[in-house]
């Protein structure tokens, strides 16, 4: 299954994560490729850039061989004409009419104008039955004349700018699954840097027929374009070759003749020497992800001083998603255009990378779906040789991880932010139903703490809930490790904790009660249980809450509690005499002294919540 929703849903044209309705009855799909097959199709692609010079016919072989992956009627690529305010399909495959072949759509309009006007996605399975899409009589007409009724597309981005739009479409109803959107995003970015080489082409014609017209020499520019071009025939093939970024990097550092590092969202270093000072700290790869995002947003390189030094930082992006940041020293022009010309072939070997490891971990995700079976089935030699390979082992400590991600539809980029360092603590992750699973070897707690600022630092806040068994059978260990962990990130969420990684002994019964529920019970389990001494604080701006709760935590010890409060006794006396006359002296026994302890651990720990916030 590839749905992050359940599969009678489908999503609409207006946002990637918006409104979800049900198909029509008798609604097909667009193909799902697997992972495999799509790097299969990226790697000869990328070979046929590396190996021919004619570029228009790679593009056309690029919307070719789409179609055919996604098993699509028709596949098409448009060039903006920022000029016109339009955008015109100039390759396709499938079409049977020459006025679909040519078409040309105002930017907004459509799905194809409102992709090349660059919204992130765009997909609906009635094209010309959509209210929501704004229409064109002409271009409705020859849509219908095709047949088309099902489009879906993404934009292709040239150095962070929109530069035209990726289609797919079905003569009849039908829908674009998610692994069938990542395909065709993935496919986008092999033909982004396909037509940035076609654009380039086309300028350095222009200048050198100025040049001629004119009779003056033109030389420094022409040397400019020349150095990029030169660039290009060293990354393609690397790319074509392996797809690594690492190797494209050292072509990189190579071509600027200084060195030049590579960045998870993260900060995590992925290629090249560590250029940012580890003395600087986590702040400064906080920084060096801000300042990558507005690189990003710009379309442009942008500047990051750390440690008194000047670093030229880009930001590579599939859409509106931070793949990874490069940085190299020294601020000057001539390193700013090439590493924009670099960022298209570094963004697509991070999608092949990412396809590698997609193809890498469907293991992992089988694994992790047979053991939180327990099932006596799954109870294999094989399986426990396989988590014996990753450190976790019959009889010894094991730890189950659950992540659950603040915003929907985020869990894939929790997944790829965290992977480098499970793999670091030789674990195993994978998504599992609504969250992210994670087994490893060991106790919990400190890996949870890395896997929350790592979330964190891609802009995704996440909560980690950790559970760990020692001295028992793994086959039985790990499913009631999992469902703790769970019940653990979830009461948390119920506590209003936005991020951070906690345990059952972090929360206790009382936040445990709590896993699952309306996250404004305890809320109002506090209000009445606690809104008379509440309001008494309040009121008279003392601390009457707090002097009940370590009176409780502290088993009714007055001397500890006193302590714990830095209070003499007798003033501990004078407050409880207080707590008393609010509360009764009930208090303090039987009934209402454990609704009271409750309520004042669920205070104190949404307390914990807030500041977590």
């Amino acid at each position: 299954m590839d749905l992050e929703v359940p599969e009678t849903t489908w999503f609409r044209w207006r946002q990637e994560d918006g409104v979800i309705e049900d198909p029509n009855s008798g609604e097909s799909a667009f193909a799902s490729p697997s992972p495999a097959a799509v790097l299969k199709v990226t790697r000869e692609l990328t070979s046929d850039l590396a190996g021919n010079r004619d570029r228009n016919q790679v593009m056309q072989a690029i919307v070719q061989r789409t179609r055919l992956l996604l098993g699509a009627d028709i596949a098409d690529i448009s060039r903006n004409d920022l000029a016109a305010g339009q955008t015109y399909v100039c390759y396709s495959d499938g079409v049977r009419n020459r006025e679909f072949q040519t078409m040309r759509m105002n930017l907004g309009t459509g799905v194809l104008g409102l992709i090349a006007a660059g919204q992130p996605f765009a997909v609906t399975g009635d094209y010309l039955g959509d209210a929501e899409l704004i229409h064109d009589p002409e271009i409705d007409r020859i849509v219908a004349d095709e047949g088309v009724q099902a489009v879906a597309g993404v934009p292709l981005f040239i150095r962070g700018r929109v530069a035209g739009a990726f289609l797919v479409e079905h003569r009849g109803h039908a829908v674009l699954l998610n692994r069938g959107r990542s395909a065709l995003r993935q496919l986008a970015a092999v033909a982004s840097v396909t037509l940035d080489q076609i654009l380039d082409a086309e300028q350095r014609a222009k200048e050198r027929a100025e040049a001629n017209r004119a009779h003056v020499s033109r030389g420094a520019r022409l040397e400019w374009v020349e150095g990029l071009l030169a660039m290009d025939d060293a990354l393609l093939p690397s790319l074509a070759r392996a797809g690594n970024s690492a190797q494209l990097m050292q072509v990189v550092a190579d071509s600027l003749g200084r060195p030049a590092a590579l960045y998870s969202p993260s900060g995590k270093l992925l290629a090249g020497p560590a250029l940012l000072a580890e003395s600087v700290g986590l702040g400064c790869h906080i920084r060096l992800n801000v300042v990558a995002r507005a690189s990003i947003s710009a379309g442009e390189p942008a500047t990051l001083t750390s440690a008194g030094e000047q670093f030229t930082v880009v930001g590579l992006a599939a859409g509106s998603e931070h793949l990874g940041t490069v940085a190299v020293t020294g601020t000057d022009q001539a390193v700013s255009a090439r590493l924009s010309r670099a960022a298209g072939f570094l963004t697509a070997a991070l999608l092949v990378e990412r396809l590698l490891i997609d193809v890498d971990s469907r293991p992992a995700s089988m694994l992790i779906e047979r053991l939180m079976r327990g099932t006596r089935e799954d109870r294999s030699v094989g399986t426990l040789r396989r988590l014996a390979k990753h450190g976790i082992v019959d009889r010894g400590e094991v730890s189950v991880l659950g992540v659950l991600a603040s915003e929907p539809g985020s869990l894939g980029r929790c997944l790829d932010a965290i992977r480098a360092t499970v793999r670091q603590a030789r674990g195993i992750a994978s998504r599992h139903g609504d969250h992210l699973c994670v087994l490893v070897g060991g106790a919990a707690e400190p890996l949870g703490e890395e896997l929350s600022a790592a979330c964190e630092l891609v802009g995704v806040p996440a909560m980690v809930g950790c559970a760990t068994r020692r001295g028992s059978d793994v086959f039985t260990a790990l499913p009631e490790a999992h469902d703790e962990a769970i019940a653990v990130a979830e009461a948390a969420v119920s506590l209003g904790f936005s991020n951070g990684s906690y345990g059952s002994a972090d929360l206790g019964l009382a936040g445990l009660m709590m896993s699952g529920t309306d996250p404004g019970l305890a809320d109002r389990l506090i209000d009445r249980f606690l809104g008379p001494i509440l309001e008494y604080d309040r009121a008279h701006d003392t601390g009457l809450a707090q002097t009940a709760f370590q009176y409780f935590e502290h088993a009714r010890h007055l001397p500890h509690t006193a302590a714990a409060l830095c209070i003499h006794v007798s003033t501990l006396k004078k407050r409880l005499a207080r707590l008393d006359d609010v509360c009764g002296p009930q208090w303090r026994v039987g009934p209402h002294a454990i609704d009271l302890h409750f309520a004042l651990r669920l205070s104190h720990l949404r307390g914990r919540g807030a500041t977590a916030r």
